[in-house]
C-alpha cells in the first residue's frame, strides 16, 4: 500500500494520473521524471495539487503502465512512431526499446522492416548510429534516419564522391568525401537532425588551405581519424582532429611513394582501440594481385608498434616485401580487444586471427566452407559482444563460441544481394546493393519462459511436464519475473518429446494473445550446422547432460528497484564522516560513457592560453628562488618551513612539466618536449619514461594490475615472504607519504619496461638526468659542501615526494573506491566516481597550479591547468551528485593510511592488521598517535 505522501497526480491533456513517486523512480535520474522529482528543480503543483503536462494522454497511459509492470501493450488506435515520440520526450525510450526488443542476439534475429530508397546510384556505406538510427550514403548524398526510421533532410555534396561516415552521437556525424578537380573533399561534420554543415575539417600546407581526399573514418572520445591523400603538396597519411575544436592536432605519414605511404593514405578501414590507445589502420585488396598491410599506431609517439604480415620488413626508410604470405589479399578485418586479436578474411573466405601481442605472427587460420567467392563479392566483418558477423554472397553469417563456430545465418534477402552491414542500437543495418533499399533487423519479443531441463533415465510424462507448464503461466500473468522448474526426462524418448514441446510452446502463444510479452529461446549445447540440401532435425539429435535454456526476465523485480544500501543518500552521508570526505557520489549509471561527460564541459576549458602558462612558470621559478633564499637565511629551527616552502614550490615544476606531457602547456610541441624536460631535471625525473608511464595510468585508471599509479596490495604478493611483507606493511604505513620515491626508482630508470619505438626518447630523457646529476650535484657540493647539498636540494627533494605521494594516494584510493579487473572496468566510473577533488590550503593550490582539482584532469586530460576549476564547477553543475569530494584532514589521511591496504573484491580493501594483527605494529601505532579530526 503506498504512502499518501509518495502519491502523485499528473494531468496530462486534460487527463488525470495518479500513480506513486517510487513508480517513477523506476524511470531513472536521466528521465524527465527523474529530472521532475530532483530536489535541486523543486517543481511545486498547482492550487489543485496536480502537476500539468501537455501532451498525449493516451500514451502517457501506456508509458505509466509500462513503469509499473515492465511490459509494453499499446492499443491498436495508438500509432507506433507516436508512442516512440512520447517515449522519448520522457526520456522512456530505453524502457520501451527493452520492453519490445530486449537484449540483441545475432542468433535471434529476424527482418523488421526494410525502406525503398530511390537514389540514382547504387549504396556506398550503411553506419547505424549509437541509439538505433543510420545513414546510408549514395555516391554524393547521404540519407539520414532516426530510430523511428523517418528520414530527416539529406546531406548533398555536390558531385563529391561520399567515401565513408561515422557517427561522433545521436545528433552528430563525419563525412568524408574525394577531392575533385579545382578542390573540395575531405571531411565536414553534419547536423544528423537539420543536415547542416557545423563543421569543415580542413588541411593546411604552408598556411594555405588544401584540398584532400578522405577515405576511411573512425572516432575516439576526442579524436576523429581519417585517411587523408591529396595529389599535390600533402603526404598521404592519416590525419587526426580534435572532435571539440575541430583543429588538426596531428598527422601520421611517410615518404610518397613507400608502401606504408600507401596503406595509410589509402586506408580502407580504421578502428580505435581504447584499452591500447592505439589505431589500426587496414589496407585492404582490392584486386587479385594487391597486397594488404595491416598496422597499429601508438597515437601517444606517432609510432606503428605492430604490422602484419611479416613478409613486409622496414628497411633503410622504406617497406620492402621479402616472401609471400598465405593470406595477401585480405579483404575485411575487425580487432577484437577482449582477445587482443584482430579477425582477417580472405579472398577464399577464409578468416584467421592475427595476435596482437606478438608482432607480425598469426595465431590460428581456421578455413570455412569455401564458396569460390570472387572478388566482386562483397565482404564485411562486424563484431557485437562475442558474436561475429560476416557477410559474404550477399547473406549474413553468424559466428559465436570459443572456437567461433557458425551457430546461424540470416534469410537470403527477397530483393538483391546485400553489400554492407552495421550494428548500433542493438539493431542490425543491411544495405542491399542493387535496389537502393535498407533492412534493419532486431530480436522480435514475442513470450518470456525461463525453463532448466535435465535429462535422466527416469523421468515424468509429456503431459504432466504440460499441466505444471500451464500452471505457471496461469500464475505468472501478472508479471512475476523468474522461475525455474526442473523436468525428468527419459534420454530415450527426449528426441519426442522435444518436437511435441516445441509444438505445445508454439500452441501456447499463439492462442495466449494476453501472455504474447516475449519469446522463448533455447541456447543448445549442440548448435544446429548446415547440411546442404538434406533435411536436419528441427534440434540436434544428442545424447547429452543437460540442456540449458536461458532469457532475461521483461521487468526488474521489486527488490532490485529499491536502491542498495551502498546508494541511498544516508548511507553515503555516514561514510562521508566516517572516512573524512565533504561527499561522496552516487555511483554513475552503467549507460553514461566519458564522451556524456566530456560533452558537457564548455570548450573554452579545452583552450590554451601562453600568457597562462608562462605565468604558471613565473610562479613557480619565483617561489623556488624565494624558498632558496629563505633557506639560505633561515636559523636552524626556521628551515622546516623553508624546506616545506621549497618542496611545495618545486612540486608546481612537476605539475608544468605534467601539462607538458599532456600536451595542453603550449600549442608548439617542441616547446612543450623542452619546458617538461627542464621542469623534471631538478626533480631527477626522466621526462619521456615518466609520460609514456603516466599516459597508461589515464587510460587504466583504477585498473587492477594495469594502473601504474597507486593500486592495492595483492594477497599472494603479501604472502609471498615475510620479508617483503614487513617492508609492504611500512611502505603502505608510516612510509607511505614518501612512496612516491619507490615508484620512481622502479618505474622510470628500467628501459626494459618500455616498447622497443619508446626506448630512443627514454634514453635521451635518462641521458638528460644524468648529466644534470654529473654537472649540477657537483656544483652544488663545491659551493656549499655536503650539507649544503642536503640543505639546498634534499631536504626540498623529500618535501615535493611528500606532496607527490599524498596528492596521487588521494586521488584516488579510498575504501569505497574499487579497483576492477579489466573485463568489469568501465572507463567513465573509473574518472568520475573513482576520482577525488581535495581542497588544500590556498597557497599549496596556487604553488601546485590546482593540480589537486583532478576529477576534470581525469576526464580529459588536455584541459590546462589553468582552466582545471572551470572544468570542475561545469562538472558540479552537470554532475554534482557523482562526484567525490573532500578538504584535507587528518581523518582522511588516517583513513588511507590504516584501512586501504589489501585488495578485496567484496570490500575493496581489508587493513593489514586484519590478516596480520601480530606484524601489523606500524599500523596499529597510526591509529593511535594520528589525529582523528575531519
Amino acid at each position: 500500500m503506498a504512502n499518501q505522501k509518495d502519491r502523485v497526480k499528473f494531468n496530462v491533456g486534460g487527463k488525470t494520473f495518479e500513480t506513486t513517486a517510487t513508480t517513477f523512480a523506476v524511470a531513472g535520474r536521466n528521465s524527465f521524471f527523474g529530472a521532475l522529482f530532483d530536489e535541486n528543480w523543486n517543481l511545486q503543483p498547482d492550487q489543485s495539487n496536480e502537476y500539468f503536462i501537455n501532451r498525449d494522454p493516451d500514451c502517457f497511459g501506456v508509458l505509466l503502465n509500462l513503469l509499473r509492470t515492465g511490459e509494453l501493450c499499446t492499443p491498436h488506435h495508438i500509432p507506433e512512431k507516436l508512442l516512440y515520440r512520447e517515449a522519448m520526450f520522457y526520456g522512456l525510450l530505453d524502457h520501451v526499446r527493452s520492453a519490445k526488443w530486449g537484449p540483441f542476439d545475432g542468433n535471434r534475429l529476424c527482418l523488421s522492416q526494410s525502406i525503398k530508397n530511390y537514389a540514382a546510384a547504387d549504396g556506398t556505406v550503411i553506419r547505424a548510429s549509437p541509439h538505433g538510427g543510420c545513414c546510408v550514403a549514395h555516391s554524393n548524398v547521404v540519407h539520414v534516419y532516426d530510430w523511428m526510421l523517418e528520414e530527416h533532410p539529406p546531406v548533398n555534396l555536390d558531385f563529391q564522391k561520399v567515401n565513408d561516415v561515422g557517427w561522433i552521437d545521436e545528433e552528430t556525424f563525419v563525412v568524408g568525401a574525394s577531392e575533385r578537380q579545382g578542390g573540395g573533399g575531405g571531411m565536414g561534420l553534419f547536423s544528423a537532425s537539420t543536415g547542416e554543415l557545423r563543421h569543415r575539417f580542413q588541411v593546411t600546407c604552408w598556411d594555405q588551405l588544401k584540398g584532400y581526399t578522405a577515405g576511411a573514418l573512425c572516432s575516439s572520445s576526442d579524436k576523429i581519424f581519417s585517411s587523408c591523400k591529396s595529389g599535390k603538396d600533402i603526404k598521404n597519411g592519416i590525419c587526426v582532429w580534435d572532435q571539440v575544436t575541430g583543429k588538426l592536432i596531428d598527422c601520421y605519414e611517410e615518404a610518397p611513394g613507400s608502401l606504408l605511404d600507401r596503406s595509410l593514405g589509402n586506408a580502407d578501414r580504421l578502428q580505435w582501440l581504447h584499452s591500447t590507445n592505439c589505431l589500426m589502420v587496414a589496407s585492404l585488396s582490392k584486386k587479385e594481385k594487391d597486397y594488404s598491410l595491416i598496422s597499429l599506431w601508438d597515437v601517444r609517439v606517432k609510432k606503428m608498434v605492430w604490422n602484419w604480415p611479416d613478409s613486409f620488413q622496414y628497411s633503410n626508410g622504406s617497406w620492402i616485401q621479402y616472401s609471400d604470405s598465405s593470406m595477401k589479399t585480405v579483404r575485411d578485418v575487425i580487432a577484437m580487444e577482449e582477445v587482443n586479436s584482430i579477425c582477417a578474411v580472405n579472398q577464399y573466405e577464409e578468416f584467421g586471427f592475427l595476435d596482437l601481442r606478438s608482432s607480425r605472427e598469426v595465431r590460428s587460420v581456421m578455413g570455412l566452407r569455401t564458396f569460390n567467392m570472387c572478388n566482386k563479392s562483397k565482404v564485411k566483418l562486424a563484431l557485437h559482444d562475442n558474436q561475429l558477423f560476416l557477410l559474404t554472397h550477399g547473406r549474413i553469417s553468424v559466428f559465436c563460441g570459443p572456437d567461433w563456430e557458425p551457430t546461424s545465418r540470416l534469410p537470403r534477402p527477397d530483393t538483391a544481394p546485400i553489400c554492407d552491414i552495421s550494428l548500433g542500437g542493438d539493431r542490425l543495418f543491411a544495405l542491399h546493393e542493387a535496389s537502393n533499399s535498407l533492412g534493419f533487423f532486431h530480436v522480435d519479443l514475442l513470450f518470456f519462459i525461463f525453463v532448466s531441463l535435465v535429462m535422466v533415465e527416469d523421468g515424468i510424462a509429456y503431459d504432466a511436464f504440460r499441466r505444471k507448464l500451464c500452471a505457471y503461466l496461469a500464475m505468472n500473468q501478472m508479471g512475476n519475473p523468474g522461475f525455474e522448474m526442473v523436468a525428468k526426462i527419459s534420454t530415450t524418448s527426449w528426441n519426442s518429446l522435444s518436437s511435441k514441446l516445441f509444438q505445445f510452446l508454439v500452441n501456447v502463444v499463439l492462442l495466449n494473445e494476453e501472455l504474447i510479452k516475449c519469446i522463448c529461446y533455447f541456447k543448445w549445447e549442440n548448435l544446429p550446422t548446415k547440411r546442404g540440401k538434406h533435411q536436419r532435425p528441427l534440434f540436434p539429435i544428442k545424447r547429452t547432460t543437460i540442456v540449458r535454456a536461458v532469457a532475461v526476465p521483461v521487468a526488474p523485480s521489486p527488490a532490485e528497484i529499491l536502491p542498495s544500501p551502498a546508494e541511498s543518500a544516508e548511507y553515503r552521508i555516514q561514510l562521508s564522516k566516517t572516512y573524512g570526505f565533504r561527499q561522496i557520489g552516487e555511483p554513475l549509471p552503467d549507460n553514461v560513457t566519458l564522451k556524456d561527460i566530456i560533452g558537457t564541459l564548455p570548450k573554452k576549458v579545452f583552450e590554451i592560453d601562453d600568457m597562462k602558462a608562462w605565468k604558471s612558470v613565473l610562479i613557480s621559478v619565483t617561489s623556488y628562488v624565494l624558498g632558496l633564499f629563505m633557506i639560505s637565511k633561515s636559523p636552524w629551527f626556521l628551515l622546516p618551513l623553508a624546506w616545506a616552502w621549497t618542496g611545495t614550490a618545486i612540486t608546481g615544476f612537476f605539475v608544468i612539466g605534467h601539462d607538458c606531457a599532456h600536451k595542453s602547456f603550449s600549442k608548439n610541441k617542441l616547446v612543450e618536449d623542452i619546458v617538461g624536460t627542464l621542469a623534471f631535471l631538478p626533480l631527477i625525473y626522466p621526462y619521456e619514461p615518466w609520460r609514456f608511464k603516466h599516459d597508461q595510468h589515464h587510460a587504466k585508471t583504477n585498473m587492477l594490475s594495469e594502473d601504474t599509479a597507486w593500486h592495492p596490495v595483492r594477497r599472494e604478493e603479501f604472502d609471498s615472504s615475510p620479508v617483503l611483507r614487513k617492508a609492504i606493511i611500512y611502505g603502505y604505513g608510516p612510509f607511505r607519504p614518501w612512496m612516491s620515491i619507490g615508484h620512481w626508482l622502479m618505474w622510470h630508470f628500467d628501459t626494459k619496461k618500455f616498447r622497443p619505438n619508446e626506448l630512443k626518447r627514454v634514453k635521451i630523457s635518462l641521458a638528460c638526468v644524468c648529466a644534470f646529476m654529473a654537472v649540477g650535484w657537483p656544483l652544488i657540493v663545491y659551493q656549499t659542501g655536503i650539507m649544503g647539498w642536503i640543505k639546498f636540494w634534499l631536504m626540498p627533494w623529500l618535501g615535493y615526494h611528500f606532496w607527490m605521494s599524498t596528492f596521487t594516494m588521494v586521488h584516488h584510493t579510498a575504501p569505497h573506491i574499487p579497483f576492477k579487473h579489466s573485463d568489469e572496468w568501465n572507463a567513465a566510473r573509473a574518472q568520475l566516481n573513482g576520482t577525488v577533488h581535495c581542497d588544500y590550503p590556498r597557497w599549496i593550490e596556487t604553488l601546485c597550479h590546482d593540480i589537486n582539482v583532478h576529477i576534470p584532469h581525469h576526464i580529459s586530460p588536455r584541459i590546462p591547468s589553468y582552466n582545471l576549476r572551470a572544468a570542475h564547477q561545469s562538472l558540479r553543475d552537470n554532475w554534482g551528485k557523482y562526484l567525490n569530494e573532500a578538504t584535507w584532514n587528518w581523518r582522511l589521511m588516517k583513513t588511507i593510511l590504516t584501512v586501504c591496504h589489501v585488495y578485496n573484491k567484496e570490500q575493496n580493501y581489508i587493513p593489514f592488521d586484519e590478516i596480520a594483527p601480530k606484524e601489523s605494529y606500524p599500523i596499529t601505532f597510526l591509529k593511535k598517535v594520528m589525529p582523528d579530526s575531519a
